[in-house]
């Protein structure tokens, strides 16, 4: 048996990490803007109100 015979989760486990990875800075982002939206929101209320 040859060395990636026997690491095959070696590269799965690589790669499902990567994945993650990316799947989380995505939904980081996602947050990150909605985050954003709302202080917008807020600020706007806050200018109004001034």
């Amino acid at each position: 048996m040859s060395a990636p015979d026997r690491l095959w989760f070696l590269y799965a486990a690589y790669s499902a990490f990567w994945l993650l990875l990316a799947g989380f800075l995505v939904h980081l982002g996602r947050r990150h803007r909605a985050v954003d939206r709302a202080v917008r929101a807020l600020e706007a209320r806050l200018e109004k109100r001034a």
